[in-house]
């Protein structure tokens, strides 16, 4: 039976042995990833973003499901604009880089190209439930706070990573568009599940194809997370590799009624990058 103990490194930088237990589990936890005087920089910019004047280059709302919650949105560029350099240089880090070059091949990626800055209060309400995400992406979840079951310690299914890619793929590849593929999951069919309990300075790299939730904040606590989405490129990822290449024979045998629909997509001239724009602003 696995635990938290077997996705837990302490003050890793071996990029092998961040990959080997990423890959088999489909999260790892760095504990001790970022220092003290890091952490007291990156929290400044923290504050800035969440509770500042707001300026051009992020966006800033409430959390869809955190009542008294706020989520902070913004890219690199708009990191540059808000003199936010300690967030933008962490989030590039050489590491990050390397671990995302690593996971994704022999695709490429855009390295944290979006970053989201979370602050989730008390409520009744969990964060979020059981579920895989719909845009496909390697996260890195820098906690600024303890986080444990008092204040909506982040739970993932070990191992779910495959069978999440799987659903997924089959969903775009069977036509269903991006924002309607079925991705809540029933708790009843959640197995290995571990609650991550980690400290201020911690990070928690997982595939975001694995079932994962936030619990619930209880009263007089809350969670402040800084998360960067890498992305592989196409970003949806679910497409099929080179046409005809080994890997693509090996994918999926519904890779011949996708070359169909792109056949039939290409006489209506529609692109995948067209496609993928639209996704996106949806």
């Amino acid at each position: 039976m696995y635990s938290l103990k077997d996705i837990e490194l302490v003050n890793s930088n071996d990029t092998v042995d961040i990959i080997s237990v990423l890959k088999r589990f489909g999260i790892v936890v760095i504990k001790g990833f970022a220092q003290n005087e890091e952490i007291d920089l990156l929290e400044r910019e923290y504050d800035s973003l969440m509770y500042g004047e707001i300026k051009d280059g992020f966006i800033r709302h409430g959390h869809p499901s955190n009542e008294e919650g706020m989520v902070v949105r913004v890219n690199q560029a708009g990191l540059e604009k808000n003199c936010c350099n300690n967030i933008k240089n962490f989030f590039s880090s050489k590491i990050m880089h390397d671990i995302a070059n690593n996971y994704f091949h022999p695709y490429k990626s855009t390295l944290n190209d979006e970053i989201f800055l979370t602050n989730e209060r008390e409520s009744d309400i969990e964060i979020l439930p059981w579920h895989f995400d719909r845009i496909y992406s390697l996260k890195y979840f820098l906690s600024l706070t303890d986080m444990n079951a008092e204040n909506g310690a982040f739970e993932y299914a070990l191992g779910s990573h495959r069978e999440g890619h799987y659903r997924a793929n089959t969903g775009i590849l069977g036509g269903t568009p991006v924002q309607r593929l079925l991705n809540d999951i029933p708790s009843d069919e959640i197995l290995m599940p571990v609650t991550l309990e980690t400290q201020k300075g911690d990070i928690i790299i997982f595939d975001s194809d694995g079932f994962h939730k936030g619990g619930f904040v209880k009263k007089g606590r809350e969670r402040k997370i800084i998360r960067g989405h890498t992305h592989p490129c196409p970003k949806d990822k679910y497409g099929s590799p080179r046409i005809f290449s080994p890997l693509w024979f090996i994918q999926s045998p519904l890779n011949f009624s996708r070359l169909f629909i792109h056949s039939a997509e290409r006489k209506v001239g529609i692109t995948t990058k067209s496609k993928a724009k639209n996704r996106d602003n949806k």
